[in-house]
């Protein structure tokens, strides 16, 4: 968008001659004759016409009027980034000395190349390969080095308040580091602090001083300098008079250091950068500067990113209000998303939002900041931009390079966390027919780009703004979008396909307790999440060579005061082999630490609190296992048996009392083993036999009713099985002897229990043959309830049975609402139903689509792009009528 000319005075010809006749009337009232061949007349009108030009010229102040303006506000045009980019150096064959590739190697494309096609890099740091080691990796940007230059004088003297030196080229690009601009001053070694930043250059010491935004905030010394680095301009402190000194007559004070007279100043930095440095992987091959005596390859095995060209006028016009505003300070949320685009971080959108509104792990004041980057010109144009294809311009370097920037300008008190936008893919499938006469292949190329200029993450322009965060995609609005196309007659119903769903082979699902309406299902290695309670799913975490076993989100039932929103443990297998892994996180599996491996099978995890200490409480093929969650710990031995060392264990589940002071631990043993149990936060030596000895169980659960605790165990079933539902053991009293468990199983023909549900009194069981069955144990007669087969569960191809659920859950009961979402999860992918009070009867419904025909929902921090939509145009068969 253009910046409309300021015009300083926009009177026209005809208001100068209104402005000059009003005049006349009141200054000469004899002067009557008003006719255009009146004298008077036209030498007022050869004025006006003189006025009106001048007035033109003047209104056409040049932009470097401007750019002054704005400095002198403290505005300054944002300088161009440079691309960074990974180069691989490698060597033929080992060498017995290690080799040193200096910092400042220029690397560019292949010889021949056109000039503009492969831009020189520059590596950011030395880089040693060792002995006997064939290749090593550094940091480039593309730049030009300028090492130890001599600036020229722009105004001031040296030694005198007010200096401006200006660099032999510019602009200085911004790189994010500390070296992209250096700037020296000579001086005497013993008279320089040891703890003071220095540098020698050709046999001189300088200090370094340090770059600041305004003399107005120094620091912690006052050696620093403020730089235009789009001028190439470096500003020391000038002079300014006491502000108790109206008379003016006062001696001028620096506000900072100055320079010393007939000392030398030598400045190091890096000019040049732009868009034209995102250059493709493996374009960066040939070595400017070699190294004597040394064959070294060089590629860059994947693209450079960041390179921005810098702001312009018209963009920096807009800017200044903003800026001025916000007096370098990020307090808004609008003030966040300014100051990271600001950034060298070269990025085309951010949204900021307090962490506290979305997320109930949050710390309170933590400010989180997501971004979208820039990617190269003429990448957007035609065809949709893949998430895979924007994550490989996704660095660390360019979050850091905004995460610093925020951290100069944040207040105190207010953390910030900047991080990358995920992407969901969406396609849409549908029929247009157009009027006759419409050329079907143009209207199918417009609407597609129209489908792709507005689902998309990327800003292109004002008009253009891009997909909002969070916002959902229905399909009003695409056939509003495809309607309102010129030519096009009718659309049939729209289709919205995603990818990224769990709709087959789920093998665990879980509810977050903390995290209002999240859930998470796991297929393979992928970790599914869903917000919403069900509408929408995205994967979180991919585990390659990894087998998702189990989710366990931390539970309230061991949960000590708040507990502890936001973890989350998941369990996977290591290939085919007799290995685990547990994977943790803190965030409902943004962000996940490094995994604690093992050398045998983990069955089955609980979470525990002792002694200030989380942990997990691991029931594996080797025995029972306890695994403080703290950095460099390994799993301890629990013995539970001393008559059989060697016992393993299937299921392990903890809760704790109504009182909050003992934690009850229960574990089932392999082997038809039965359950063993601890009142004393399952602690070595506590265990005791609980009964249900030559049973098949695989799954133990605890149930909380008020003050009432119960232990539940699913029995197993293989084969034609018929199964033997579950059984209930009071934890509340005196009672939990191997006798006091109560069966539940008439009724059951439904094969194994793989998992259960509790609401109120109510029991809902996951099973292998039968879908979800349904008891009260609290009935005079208890007994299982199977559902119909329209149900809405899917049935098995081969036979009246449904097919094998492998588990089962269901939302807290919330104050709020008189309906709870109940989940199951099986081969088939994720089914919802909506379980209201005293329902005799489930329904379930598809929760994993990868299909939708009404509407798409995404999380907040999420934004759509677009797949290869499936558009078929055509002619209408019947004649248009007018």
């Amino acid at each position: 968008m253009s910046i409309p000319p300021l015009d300083l005075d926009d009177r026209t010809f005809d208001d100068l001659m209104t402005q000059a006749l009003a005049h006349i009337e009141h200054a000469c009232p004899e002067w009557t004759d008003r006719t255009p061949g009146d004298p008077g007349i036209v030498l007022i009108e050869t004025f006006a016409f003189l006025t009106e030009t001048l007035l033109y010229r003047l209104n056409r102040l040049p932009d470097k009027v401007y750019i002054e303006l704005l400095r002198l506000l403290g505005v300054k045009l944002g300088p161009p980034a440079a691309a960074v980019v990974t180069l691989r150096f490698s060597l033929k064959a080992p060498r017995t000395e290690a080799v040193e590739i200096p910092r400042g190697t220029r690397v560019s494309g292949a010889p021949g190349a056109p000039a503009d096609s492969a831009p020189i890099f520059a590596t950011a740091h030395r880089l040693r390969i060792p002995p006997g080691q064939t290749s090593g990796e550094v940091r480039a940007y593309h730049c030009d080095w300028a090492d130890g230059e001599s600036p020229d004088i722009v105004a001031g003297r040296p030694g005198r308040p007010g200096l401006v030196l200006r660099t032999r080229r510019y602009p200085i690009v911004a790189t994010g580091d500390e070296l992209d601009l250096v700037v020296g001053v000579e001086t005497e070694p013993a008279s320089i602090d040891d703890s003071a930043p220095m540098r020698r250059h050709q046999g001189r010491t300088y200090r370094l001083w340090r770059e600041v935004e305004s003399f107005a905030h120094t620091g912690p010394d006052s050696f620093v300098y403020t730089a235009d680095r789009a001028a190439g301009l470096i500003f020391f402190a000038p002079a300014l008079r006491p502000e108790a000194d109206p008379s003016g007559s006062g001696t001028p004070t620096a506000l900072a250091a100055v320079p010393p007279r007939e000392r030398d100043i030598r400045i190091w930095y890096r000019s040049g950068g732009g868009p034209s440095g995102n250059v493709n992987r493996g374009v960066l091959t040939s070595l400017k500067d070699p190294i004597a005596g040394v064959h070294l390859d060089v590629v860059n095995p994947e693209p450079a990113t960041g390179g921005r060209a810098g702001e312009t006028l018209d963009n920096a016009l807009l800017r200044g209000p903003q800026q001025i505003h916000s007096l370098h300070r990020v307090v808004t949320a609008r003030d966040f998303e300014a100051v990271a685009l600001a950034s060298p971080g070269n990025l085309n959108r951010a949204h900021a939002y307090t962490q506290a509104e979305f997320w109930t792990f949050a710390r309170p004041g933590t400010v989180e900041v997501v971004c979208v980057p820039e990617l190269p010109s003429g990448s957007r144009s035609g065809q949709p931009v893949t998430a895979d294809q924007i994550r490989q311009h996704e660095t660390a370097e360019a979050l850091a390079r905004v995460q610093a920037e925020l951290e100069q300008r944040r207040p105190l008190g207010i953390g910030c966390r900047v991080v990358w936008a995920h992407y969901k893919e969406v396609k849409v499938r549908t029929r247009v027919t157009v009027h006759r006469g419409e050329d079907p292949g143009a209207v199918k190329a417009r609407l597609l780009e129209r489908l792709y200029a507005t689902i998309t993450p990327f800003a292109e322009s004002a008009d253009q703004a891009g997909w909002p965060f969070g916002q959902p995609l229905s399909t009003f609005h695409v056939n509003r979008m495809l309607g309102s196309e010129p030519g096009v007659k009718d659309v049939d119903p729209v289709c919205l396909l995603v990818t990224g769903t769990p709709s087959r082979n789920v093998q665990t699902l879980a509810i977050d307790a903390f995290q209002p309406a999240t859930w998470y299902a796991a297929t393979g290695s992928t970790l599914y999440r869903s917000l919403n309670d069900g509408d929408g799913w995205e994967p979180i975490a991919d585990f390659p060579g990894e087998t998702i076993e189990s989710i366990k989100p931390y539970p309230r039932e061991i949960a000590v005061g708040p507990g502890r929103p936001g973890l989350l443990a998941a369990v996977t297998r290591v290939g085919d082999q007799k290995r685990s892994r547990i994977h943790i996180s803190d965030d409902c599996g943004e962000h996940w630490s490094p995994a604690h491996g093992t050398q045998f099978r983990i069955e089955d995890v609980a979470w525990l609190e002792r002694d200030g200490h989380l942990r997990l409480i691991l029931a594996t093929e080797i025995g029972l296992l306890d695994l403080r969650l703290k950095e460099g710990e390994t799993p301890t031995q629990i013995l539970v048996d001393p008559a059989d060392q060697q016992l393993g264990f299937y299921g392990v589940a903890a809760s704790i009392d109504a009182l909050g002071q003992r934690t009850s631990v229960a574990v089932a043993a392999r082997g038809r083993g039965g359950i063993y149990l601890s009142d004393e936060d399952g602690l070595p030596g506590t265990y005791r036999f609980a009964g249900l000895k030559d049973e098949k169980i695989r799954r133990l659960l605890v149930q909380h009713m008020g003050p009432r605790r119960y232990l539940w165990a699913c029995h197993t079933a293989v084969g034609d099985d018929p199964g033997e539902g579950c059984s209930r053991l009071d934890l509340s009293g005196a009672a939990g002897g191997p006798g006091d468990w109560l069966r539940l199983r008439d009724g059951w023909v439904a094969g194994g229990c793989e998992d259960l549900a509790f609401v109120d009194t109510r029991v809902l069981a996951a099973s292998t043959r039968r879908g979800v069955l349904a008891i009260d144990p609290e009935a005079a007669q208890p007994r299982w309830r199977e559902p119909t087969l329209g149900c809405g569960l899917p049935l098995r191809a081969n036979g009246p049975h449904m097919e094998r659920l492998e588990a089962v859950a269901v939302e807290r009961a919330k104050p709020d609402t008189r309906s709870l979402t109940l989940m199951a999860a099986g081969p088939r992918g994720v089914y919802r139903s909506r379980l209201g009070p005293g329902d005799a009867e489930l329904s379930f419904e598809p929760s994993s689509r990868d299909r939708y025909l009404d509407r798409v929902k995404i999380p907040m921090t999420w934004l759509f792009c677009s797949g290869q939509h499936e558009i078929d145009v055509e002619h209408d068969d019947e004649p248009d009528r007018d």
